[in-house]
């Protein structure tokens, strides 16, 4: 930072881990003119405490302050401690702490006594800075997430385990514990969401959005807005409704990239007959109840070239199982610019001749690769 005296803002992906912590004492030189007009600063995916500290030891001046970090526990007297030595002009504080349990017994316990250590007077009334927990209560997972309220990082519930979520905040009584709106990205359980203390939480700025069919109508009341919804992922179950996801699909207004992951039945296949003025992507890579990827056959690629969503495509992903389905999809879907097509049936797959016959076929004005076997890109030349 010695060549950005003026430099106020600093956000940054940190890669040191806590393996950096050796047994010498944190650096504590003293701040240069350099980093005194450091106003805000960013440390993302930081573990190294010793860093943290030093980092943070250097900028006197920060009046904002986003920490999120892995593997670091520092419980309130810790932060206390920290921001009132060395932050004294700090007034925003943003804080999402990742770690593991000491042990997997009592883990509501612990939970209360690291909130307990953000209860003072610093934290509740000289700061009005409040604290919430989240974690897995599955016997045998021992992570938990300490953060600052109301949630400021773009991720959060993650799809693994949600039905044993827990949650727990200071300060109870403030809405601000059900305020969401930083979050970007949503893996929606419905079955998390209607516990009692996720029953009132809220996203309005999510930007992708995965879900299982059929969803139940208090989506819309856990997603209140979908402004800024751009990527769709769909899980299928056998009793979906084409009907409710159209439904989904109207009060999508700005969304591009439309991607089935799953789906049971080989009858009726994605996309379907949906329709959506804004969706310009389309992935059908989805797997099967076997978690095998289906396969369209010739006349289901003519199909879907012919549907609403098909017609107005102009980047796919899909895998075949005819090589004819290739040039079904090439020639037909008249707005394509790019096709990535998986098809590994054929034994000339990793020969030239393959991607050469491809070439043959194709318009001139399109290029084939191979990404990777039986993985190919179809796009446009660049002159």
């Amino acid at each position: 930072m010695e060549k950005t005296p003026n430099l106020q803002y600093f956000s940054t992906l940190v890669s040191f881990s806590s393996a950096c912590d050796s047994n010498d004492e944190i650096d504590k030189t003293p701040p240069s003119s350099m980093n005194l007009s450091m106003k805000e600063l960013k440390l993302i995916g930081i573990s190294s405490p010793k860093l943290m500290i030093s980092t943070l030891f250097r900028m006197p001046n920060l009046v904002h302050l986003n920490i999120e970090s892995s593997f670091i526990y520092f419980d309130g007297n810790q932060w206390k401690d920290i921001i009132q030595n060395n932050l004294p002009k700090l007034k925003i504080f943003h804080l999402n702490m990742t770690y593991e349990y000491k042990n997997l017994k009592n883990k509501e316990n612990q939970v209360d006594i690291i909130l307990d250590t953000y209860r003072d007077s610093f934290w509740m009334d000289e700061h009005q800075w409040f604290m919430g927990c989240l974690w897995d209560n599955s016997k045998n997972s021992s992570w938990i997430c300490l953060h600052s309220l109301p949630f400021s990082f773009r991720n959060y519930f993650e799809p693994k385990s949600q039905n044993n979520y827990r949650i727990k905040w200071i300060n109870s009584s403030s809405n601000m514990k059900y305020s969401y709106n930083n979050i970007a990205y949503l893996n929606y359980n419905r079955s998390l969401f209607r516990k009692k203390n996720f029953l009132n939480v809220k996203f309005s700025n999510l930007q992708y959005l995965d879900i299982k069919l059929p969803y139940d109508n208090h989506l819309f009341l856990t997603c209140s807005k979908f402004d800024n919804l751009i990527v769709l992922r769909l899980n299928l179950s056998y009793n979906y409704s084409l009907f409710k996801l159209q439904a989904l699909l109207d009060k999508l207004s700005h969304l591009i990239t439309l991607e089935f992951q799953s789906w049971l039945t080989t009858e009726e296949i994605p996309p379907f007959n949906l329709t959506s003025k804004s969706v310009r992507r389309l992935n059908l890579n989805g797997r099967n109840e076997l978690k095998h990827f289906h396969c369209f056959n010739r006349q289901q690629s003519i199909k879907l070239s012919k549907s609403p969503l098909g017609i107005q495509c102009q980047v796919l992903h899909i895998e075949v199982n005819d090589v004819l389905a290739i040039l079904e999809l090439a020639f037909k879907m008249f707005n394509l610019r790019t096709l990535h097509v998986r098809y590994d049936k054929d034994p000339r797959n990793q020969r030239p001749e393959l991607i050469d016959w491809l070439q043959y076929h194709l318009p001139s004005t399109m290029i084939v690769t191979q990404r990777c076997y039986g993985e190919y890109i179809i796009q446009p030349k660049i002159y």
